[in-house]
């Protein structure tokens, strides 16, 4: 925690040398391994307030620092070799469903809507804040709010995939708890290319 809070760790510092990198055309992935179970908040408000955070290879910033960095390399890995091969659409789709995928769930709802749900939304129906199992009566009450809040999300999001021109819309649906707890989040991703 220590490390967290020193003058030598500037997210700001670090989305600038992204860009850079971007605007070079070169390949970036980023692996956010600075808090476990979900991205910097710091860094994610830096990354999409610049519609160039779009064109990274690969993003993560999820559970244990090893999993980031193994679901990164692998989407970069895929990325860098789906571009040396021909122009083919159903790969280019597939990224940014996955790129976008991974920067709603990190971010959006492991950063910033879980800790909303879980702050906010079980008091509100008498439930203790908690990461556990949630009585099955509670779910559909929990889950329409969480929808409500990540489709915002969503288009927000969104929005920055557009305005970058590397999307033409972006549609998510069927939001759930899978293991009903607020630990994880399910969802699907359906990208229109431009």
């Amino acid at each position: 925690r220590h490390e967290m809070e020193t003058p030598d760790r500037s997210p700001e510092e670090l989305v600038r040398a992204i860009l850079a990198e971007l605007g070079h055309q070169r390949p970036v992935a980023l692996a956010d391994v600075a808090f476990v179970n979900g991205s910097d908040l710091v860094l994610g408000r830096q990354l999409m307030q610049h519609g160039e955070s779009t064109r990274l290879s690969a993003y993560g910033g999820w559970n244990t620092a090893g999993n980031t960095l193994g679901t990164v390399l692998a989407h970069a890995s895929l990325r860098l070799l789906a571009q040396r091969g021909s122009d083919d659409p159903d790969r280019t789709r597939a990224h940014y469903e996955f790129l976008f995928l991974r920067i709603l769930d990190d971010y959006y709802y492991q950063a910033v809507e879980r800790t909303v749900c879980m702050l906010e939304d079980l008091p509100r129906f008498n439930l203790q804040p908690t990461m556990e199992r949630l009585p099955i009566a509670s779910i559909v009450n929990v889950e329409k709010r969480l929808r409500k809040r990540l489709l915002m999300a969503a288009s927000e999001l969104e929005r920055l995939f557009v305005n970058a021109g590397v999307v033409k819309s972006v549609k998510v649906e069927h939001i759930h708890l899978p293991w009903q707890r607020l630990f994880e989040v399910g969802f699907d991703v359906h990208v229109e290319l431009s």
